[in-house]
């Protein structure tokens, strides 16, 4: 007969597991992902491009409009000192900065895209860190102006309230 109680728990070698990120190494499915990723960051950095450029060109043409109507409609100065023009240039003025703001995210996820796509032909470690130095940049970006956007909220319902209470008050 063997020493062996049959209601003994079984004992067994307990020690750490490293997980597989530990050993350093991109995995094939982990490159897959990437891969599939790089193409899509790259073809929404093209349409912030674009977006971008649109927005210039709607706040050039928002900026001129006071001038084409003003031409259109032939005021002389006593109907200039009624015209609101500075409302268009406002608006214009608005949109190139928008423009400008989203610039920006669509610059840092093209870069982020493309160096994914450079690490995955090349595995060159440079192309890897710089592709993830870029998706941190387009977020911390991301991340800042919607702090400031939602910040900003409370101070437009204010200012829409003045204004539309100054408004009823000169009718």
């Amino acid at each position: 007969m063997s020493d062996m109680n049959p209601y003994q728990s079984p004992e067994t070698d307990v020690s750490a597991v490293k997980p597989m990120l530990c050993s350093g190494m991109v995995t094939p499915t982990m490159r897959n992902y990437l891969k599939g990723a790089s193409g899509w960051m790259r073809f929404m950095g093209i349409v912030g491009f674009i977006s971008c450029g649109f927005m210039v060109l709607v706040g050039g043409f928002m900026m001129l409009l006071p001038a084409i109507f003003m031409q259109l409609h032939e005021f002389d100065a006593g109907d200039m000192a009624n015209f609101p023009g500075f409302i268009g240039a406002m608006g214009g003025f608005l949109y190139l900065v928008i423009a400008a703001l989203g610039f920006f995210p669509a610059f840092f996820l093209y870069r982020a895209g493309a160096r994914i796509r450079d690490y995955t032909r090349t595995d060159a470690d440079f192309d890897l860190e710089e592709a993830l130095r870029n998706n941190k940049a387009f977020w911390k970006f991301v991340s800042i102006l919607t702090i400031v956007s939602i910040a900003l909220v409370p101070v437009m319902v204010i200012i829409g309230i003045v204004a539309a209470l100054s408004s009823a008050a000169f009718m």
